[in-house]
Order: C-alpha cells, then structure tokens, then sequence
C-alpha cells in the first residue's frame, strides 16, 4: 500500500483492520508508528507486510509456557 503521508492516520487503521488486526491491535500499531511516520520527510509513504510464514523462519519465536495466541 502507498499512502499520502497526510492520510496515513485515516487510511492506515482501515488497512490493518482489513489485513485482520483486530481493533486493540490496530490502536497498538498506531500508537507505535503514527508519530514515527510523521516524521518522515517524504510526501508518500508505502506499507508492506511480511507473510506470517515467512517471519517465523527470519525471526523464530519461543515463549513458554506457550501463549494462547500470538
């Protein structure tokens, strides 16, 4: 996804809600980039996202006891 910088706080949340990030992980993400992302000096911004699949193979997680969700 590209977005202007200036929609990023109206568009992003739709599209993590849309990739399947539930509304407590949405306002998580937006807490953590939307000021990093306002700093960034460039008029567009673009998303990519990582397969689940594949981040697991570049950075395997271990937690025990195992947790119910990830």
């Amino acid at each position: 996804w590209t977005l202007r910088k200036s929609e990023v706080t109206s568009m992003l949340p739709r599209v993590l809600q849309d990739m399947g990030l539930n509304a407590s992980e949405t306002a998580d993400f937006m807490e953590f980039w939307a000021p990093r992302l306002a700093a960034v000096s460039t008029p567009y911004i673009e998303f990519s996202f990582v397969p689940q699949k594949t981040f697991d193979m570049i950075a395997p997680l271990t937690i025990t006891p195992a947790p119910a969700s990830v």
